[in-house]
């Protein structure tokens, strides 16, 4: 672990105990990082601190790292810090390392730093730059002209343009010739009237840039609304003067290709409901085995919903039964595998139309968000240990000064608004310091180690105790109905602290002198806590090992 300085929260030893690659970032860059980050980049985590980091991303990505921690901190400098701060995910590259990619998850701000999750994704880009720079490009729509599948290849954009890019919500014609639309709705119906019949045809297509330019593409489309995975019309085009063409006979097996090779599991299902098919992700996800059982059995057979947790099971067959009926679902569930681990799902269910536009069937996605699930839980957890951190006496782990006096702040206003009353104890040691220069300074800590855990079980469920520095303790007492009752609390942390101690063998003898402050309504904080000053003194000078109320109090 390396510390460039650390962030105002405290202690980032924890960094070392997280198993995943994690960087902690402030103004100046990052002040610390485990080991794990360090391997991602093939060098110690003691040369990434500072901007030792990003100067090993390439430029463009050392501008994405700068802006989304920016925009994470808050600087108003950035003009990129007033987005949405769910965007907290980049996909940098690091130079000098071609092909090599990482995600880097960025957490909420915690008091001027912020906790970044390291992932290699490289083979998730390859694989998604392969499958975008395919030659033709190739969807599948339904009967109503709406995008079921796709589109997907390097001329997806090209060819169809940006009105024509998405999943079904766009005008199906904006990127055709006026005069060509009427061409295209007759090869349409055509289509429809003659499953398994390759129809072409030559259009003209408006360039996506250039609204006044138009192109050549030439369109081939199939029927394939029978078949049990395609379920609808298969299109594919390229554009005019590319060397590759691909025969629609070998479509449908690419198209099965597509579905085996994608990174996300995939099931569909017939209009009762059952599950038809299932390509390799899912069939490995969730350990399917071969095809063929012994039992007899079939894929439709099996009920894939019962394979998540309990918990999940209603909301899962819940979506597929609205699926049924033309609703889209989604659902982030967990499954438990039969090797004892378990995996996070993002779900998504659609319904699959016939030519009547009615239901007949879903089509099921499975997104394996584990890594994701993981690193943002881990997140969660030091976000959650450096807010604890940041209130906490780091020898005592009683509330800090800060924390202190926050709520105190808190409890003077419930004060004047409820009513509701507030005591001060201020807590001194008595002949502490000849503990530290007699046994030294380590042994002087265990005893206010041991002192704070007796004023912890020593106070009420809802007081705070906390530590202002040295052997200065305070204590915040509320919803008490008279003073005798803050007495007795008091007298209590008394006789615990002046209970022998034993530190290394040897038996330590201390006391404390406890000034008691009931506030008043023309109270402040800071009143309040100087009064309670006032009265500890002089209890120290009334004999010490002992506690003094407020004579106005009685």
């Amino acid at each position: 672990m390396i510390t460039g300085g650390p962030p105002a929260s405290g202690d980032v030893g924890w960094v070392d105990r997280v198993p995943t690659a994690v960087v902690v970032v402030g103004d100046a860059g990052v002040v610390a990082a485990n080991d794990a980050a360090g391997s991602l980049f093939g060098t110690e985590a003691s040369a990434l601190a500072g901007i030792g980091l990003s100067d090993r991303l390439t430029p463009a990505a050392r501008e994405a790292w700068s802006h989304a921690s920016a925009a994470r901190l808050g600087d108003a400098s950035s003009d990129r810090a007033d987005e949405d701060p769910a965007a907290a995910r980049i996909v940098v590259s690091i130079d000098g390392q071609p092909g090599r990619f990482l995600a880097a998850t960025f957490g909420a701000p915690i008091h001027g730093c912020v906790v970044v999750g390291l992932e290699d994704v490289s083979d998730y880009e390859h694989a998604m730059m392969m499958l975008a720079y395919s030659a033709n490009t190739t969807m599948v729509i339904d009967d109503h002209l709406q995008i079921l599948w796709g589109p997907v290849g390097r001329y997806a954009a090209q060819e169809l343009g940006s009105p024509w890019y998405g999943r079904g919500e766009a005008n199906p014609f904006g990127w055709l010739h006026p005069e060509d639309i009427g061409l295209v709705l007759e090869a349409f119906n055509y289509v429809l009237e003659a499953p398994d019949t390759v129809h072409e045809l030559t259009v003209r297509t408006r360039h996506v840039l250039l609204e006044d330019d138009w192109g050549v593409a030439t369109v081939r489309a199939i029927n394939l609304n029978h078949h049990p995975i395609i379920r609808g019309i298969l299109i594919q085009t390229h554009a005019e003067g590319t060397d590759e063409t691909v025969s629609l006979g070998r479509t449908t097996g690419s198209f099965q290709s597509i579905a085996s090779a994608a990174p996300i599991g995939i099931i569909l299902s017939d209009h009762l409901g059952r599950s038809l098919y299932w390509n390799d992700v899912a069939r490995r996800a969730f350990d399917l085995g071969p095809t063929d059982r012994s039992d007899g059995a079939t894929e439709a057979d099996v009920d894939w919903t019962t394979f998540a947790a309990p918990d999940d099971v209603e909301p899962l067959r819940l979506m597929l039964t609205e699926a049924l009926k033309g609703e889209r679902g989604a659902h982030t569930a967990l499954f438990p595998l039969p090797d004892g681990t378990a995996r996070w799902f993002s779900v998504t269910v659609a319904p699959q139309r016939n030519d009547l536009g009615d239901p007949m069937g879903w089509i099921a996605t499975f997104q394996d968000l584990t890594r994701e699930v993981t690193i943002q839980r881990q997140l969660e957890k030091t976000q959650d240990r450096l807010i604890h951190l940041a209130g906490r006496d780091p020898l005592t782990d009683l509330a800090n000064r800060r924390l202190f006096a926050d709520q105190l702040n808190r409890a003077m206003a419930r004060m004047g608004r409820d009513h509701q009353a507030v005591a001060l104890l201020f807590c001194d040691l008595d002949s502490f310091k000849s503990v530290n220069d007699t046994l030294g300074h380590e042994s002087g800590d265990l005893v206010l180690v041991e002192i704070a855990d007796r004023l912890r079980a020593g106070i009420r469920t809802n007081d705070l105790a906390a530590r202002l520095g040295g052997d200065e303790f305070v204590v915040l007492v509320e919803g008490f109905d008279s003073a005798a009752e803050v007495e007795v609390v008091a007298d209590r942390l008394v006789k615990a602290a002046s209970a022998p101690i034993t530190v290394r063998g040897t038996e330590v003898l201390l006391g404390a002198s406890i000034g008691i402050a009931i506030a008043r309504q023309d109270d402040t904080a800071d009143s309040l806590l100087s009064r309670a000053d006032d009265l500890m003194y002089r209890a120290k000078a009334a004999g010490k090992g002992r506690s003094i109320l407020d004579p106005s109090a009685t």
